[in-house]
């Protein structure tokens, strides 16, 4: 019933066994953010309370990663606005999640920040049924946004800044 299917969608081993993707067009990876004042890196959240959208990726990096950091305790939530309304209160210390979501929703909010990205190899494509043609109609599309530089520009535009050099989003790569 479903062609294709875009979102925040990490391309992995396990569901290329099952679906196929054309090629990232950004590496997600988790971030900290924390309030201006707050925290600036991960190794300052020792002994400190780390919010995370429950089940997520960042739910499964920061319970898998709690004890190398020293994290006080992890609080869960369904979802962004709750858990920014608690950092901005000062509940929690900080929040780990995909960093796009929250390069975007802190631009524009001075008592927040976006201290640092947590490397996970994660990159979002779109997804498609096993071995569908369109998803290399769709590789070529991206392919030509990235080389005529319309990626780099809507990532300045809604980020605030220009794509990282050497990530999914300023690189074409290969299709997984």
């Amino acid at each position: 019933r479903i062609v294709m299917a875009l979102s925040s969608i990490t391309s992995t081993e396990e569901r290329l066994d099952s679906v196929s993707f054309a090629l990232p067009y950004y590496d997600s990876d988790q971030s900290l953010t924390t309030a201006a004042n707050g925290p600036a890196s991960l190794e300052e959240m020792k002994g400190k309370v780390v919010g995370v959208d429950t089940g997520s990726t960042g739910d499964m990096w920061t319970t898998e990663h709690s004890d190398a950091n020293g994290f006080d305790s992890i609080s869960r939530y369904e979802g962004l606005a709750p858990a920014m309304l608690d950092l901005a209160a000062g509940r929690i210390d900080g929040y780990i999640s995909d960093i796009p979501a929250l390069l975007y929703f802190v631009r524009d909010k001075p008592n927040l920040q976006v201290v640092e990205r947590i490397e996970t190899g994660e990159k979002y494509s779109f997804m498609f049924d096993k071995d569908s043609p369109l998803a290399a109609q769709v590789n070529t599309a991206i392919t030509e946004l990235k080389e005529d530089g319309t990626v780099a520009a809507l990532h300045e535009k809604w980020f605030g800044k220009a794509p990282e050099a050497g990530t999914s989003t300023a690189t074409v790569l290969d299709m997984p």
